[in-house]
């Protein structure tokens, strides 16, 4: 017989042959290498159903592991005592990397599977087409294993399918989450930092914090003359602030001099800049952290004083942030000073969404092709607070 064609082998593939045509295409493929690899180079996933089976019914004759009808009915959701196996699998490596295999190769086996009528037709349910595919990888084992061997090597099996593990590159480390959900790479941080790392990174949000009456509607001051029109208050208005000696901005206003007054929340005086010229001033007093204040900016010009904002404007009002997060955070820069993904997420998780936002971008130019840093960047951009 000449080489085997396309047809004869997608034939003998699906086991659709008659026995005459099954013995004839057997037996050439005892003899012709050339032939085996092309019918093998699609067989992987066949011959890895076999090793799997294998392995599976030879270790669950061991009284410490699951049997391969327990694995299987676990994974289709059918177990009798899934407790059981939940234990197991907790503290038998062997048994849960032969879970994760049994859940992968259900998973291509759908897949692959397709409707039309005819022999494949026929299966139903997964663990009939994993038994078929089996017996078949059997079949042409022992099929080729009866006839005399060739002199050249037969085709190299590919190992079983895996789904890939996403990598991160964060600075200086390496973070790795497989299918499963499992992180590694975060070695060194504190507990507090890691868990919400690894939770950002499964489920590819951050859980950022709301400050109540910060950046929502806000209190309406009374009456008070306005400021010249085009003054706007720029920052910090409705947001976290990491510092206790912010910088206070706004729109300037050709010809005019200018006096910032910053309060507490029962509207008591906390600082004052007298006036100056610069449309920006830091507070040589550092104000309370954790708490909550507003501030005002008188605009003179020509002898005339307005105050903004103006009735019936809402309250310019800020935060500084507390003394607890702030250590955390000092804590976490000393030591992970270059690691970009960790210091965004510490960053979102504290409120500072601005230093978030930064540190995310860095992250994402580090990985441009990382879906995960790309959603957690853009979680935090469509955040409408803002922070300093």
């Amino acid at each position: 017989m000449e080489h085997l064609t396309e047809a004869q082998i997608a034939s003998y593939r699906a086991r659709s042959l008659s026995a005459s045509e099954m013995l004839d295409v057997s037996d050439h493929l005892a003899e012709c290498e050339a032939c085996r690899v092309l019918v093998s180079q699609d067989a992987g996933l066949a011959v890895a159903a076999a090793s799997l089976y294998t392995r599976l019914r030879s270790e669950s004759e061991g009284f410490s592991h699951l049997t391969y009808d327990e694995l299987a009915a676990y994974v289709d959701g059918a177990a009798s005592d899934a407790g059981r196996v939940d234990c197991h699998i907790r503290d038998c490596a062997s048994c849960a990397a032969y879970l994760r295999d049994l859940r992968v190769l259900k998973a291509e086996l759908a897949r692959d599977q397709t409707p039309e009528p005819g022999f494949w037709s026929a299966i139903r349910g997964w663990k009939a087409a994993l038994a078929l595919v089996t017996a078949a990888a059997c079949a042409l084992v022992i099929g080729i294993a009866l006839r005399p061997r060739p002199s050249a090597p037969v085709a190299r099996v590919q190992p079983p399918l895996q789904a890939p593990a996403r990598i991160i590159l964060d600075g200086s480390r390496q973070i790795t989450i497989t299918a499963q959900g499992a992180v590694s790479g975060l070695d060194g941080l504190p507990d507090g930092i890691r868990t919400a790392v690894e939770r950002a990174l499964v489920s590819q949000r951050v859980d950022m914090p709301t400050f109540a009456g910060l950046s929502a509607k806000r209190d309406v001051l009374l009456g008070a003359p306005a400021a010249p029109k085009g003054t706007e208050l720029l920052e910090p208005v409705g947001i976290l602030v990491e510092t206790p000696a912010p910088v206070f901005r706004w729109k300037p206003v050709p010809g005019a001099e200018y006096q910032v007054s910053v309060y507490t929340g029962d509207f008591q005086p906390a600082a004052s800049s007298g006036w100056i010229r610069e449309a920006q001033w830091r507070s040589p007093i550092g104000l309370r952290r954790g708490t909550r204040y507003s501030w005002q900016l008188t605009v003179r010009r020509d002898g005339a004083e307005a105050t903004s904002p103006a009735p019936p404007e809402p309250e310019a009002k800020f935060q500084v942030l507390d003394a607890a997060s702030e250590d955390s955070l000092a804590r976490l820069r000393a030591t992970s000073n270059d690691s970009h993904l960790v210091m965004g997420i510490a960053y979102a998780q504290a409120g500072l969404l601005d230093q978030a936002r930064l540190e995310l971008r860095a992250a994402a130019d580090q990985n441009p092709g990382s879906a995960t840093v790309a959603t957690l960047l853009a979680a935090v951009n469509s955040d409408q607070p803002r922070s300093k």
